[in-house]
């Protein structure tokens, strides 16, 4: 059910690029990924950053919202 209402949450038709800050194990970035989106996660667990990454295939990378800044000067 959750995964459902992230979905209907996110916009279909042009992928968009999402960032999600404080994604966990990356739930919302499974949605957005399923909908064809690009999916940047942020998390500052190492734990579940791993688990995002490792189970899922998605890109998280561990820190904190600081680490936007230095993404969006890349």
């Amino acid at each position: 059910i959750r995964r459902e209402r992230r979905r209907a949450e996110l916009p279909s038709g042009a992928a968009l690029r999402v960032l999600d800050v404080g994604c966990g194990v990356g739930g919302f970035l499974v949605a957005a990924r399923a909908l064809g989106h690009g999916a940047l996660g942020i998390e500052v667990s190492e734990v579940a950053a791993r688990h995002a990454r490792e189970a899922l295939g998605l890109d998280v990378r561990t820190g904190s919202i600081e680490l936007c800044a230095e993404l969006g000067e890349r």
